[in-house]
C-alpha cells in the first residue's frame, strides 16, 4: 500500500509530466540545469520535501502528516530573446503551478480519499532565479500540504 507521502509526490510528479503531453521532465532530487538537456526536454522541474513530519507516514497511520514541498521549475531563454527574464515565459510557468496545485488538491486515491487534505496556497511563495550567461530562469515554489 503506498503512503500518504509517497501518493502525494507522486501525483506531483505525473501531473506536472502530463502538462501540455509532457511538457515538463519531472524527477525527485536536485537537477543541474547548467548540464540539464533543455534540447531533449524544454522545461524540467525538481521535485524535493524541505521538511516533513517524522514516523507518521505509515499508510495505516491514524494521524495526519504534513510537509512543505518545493518544486525548482526551469527553461531555457531562447536563442534569438534577449538574456533577461522573459516574463511571458515566466508567466507561463506561474500557470502550469496553479494548475498542479488545482490538480493535487482535487486527487483521490484508490478508496476515494483525498490525497492531500489541506494544501496551504495562503503561505505559499515563489522566488524567481535567472542566470543570463547560461540562459536559464524559472521559478522555485515552496508550499506545503496535509497528508
Amino acid at each position: 500500500m503506498e503512503s500518504p507521502r509517497r501518493a502525494a509526490l507522486r501525483v506531483i510528479r505525473e501531473t506536472l509530466r502530463s502538462i501540455d503531453n509532457g511538457k515538463y521532465f519531472a524527477k525527485r532530487g536536485a537537477i543541474n540545469w547548467i548540464e540539464f538537456d533543455f534540447e531533449t526536454n524544454l522545461y524540467g522541474v525538481a521535485i524535493m520535501v524541505d521538511s516533513s513530519d517524522v514516523g507518521r507516514c505509515a499508510p495505516e497511520a491514524d494521524e495526519m502528516s504534513g510537509a512543505a514541498i518545493s518544486l525548482e521549475l526551469a527553461t531555457r531563454i531562447p536563442p534569438d530573446d534577449d538574456p533577461e527574464i522573459n516574463d511571458e515565459i515566466l508567466e507561463g510557468i506561474y500557470d502550469d503551478v496553479e494548475f498542479l496545485l488545482d490538480t493535487l488538491q482535487a486527487a483521490t486515491n484508490s478508496q476515494g480519499d483525498s490525497v492531500v487534505f489541506k494544501l496551504e496556497r495562503s503561505s505559499a511563495s515563489a522566488i524567481e532565479f535567472h542566470d543570463p550567461q547560461f540562459r536559464v530562469q524559472g521559478i522555485v515554489v515552496t508550499f506545503g500540504i496535509t497528508f
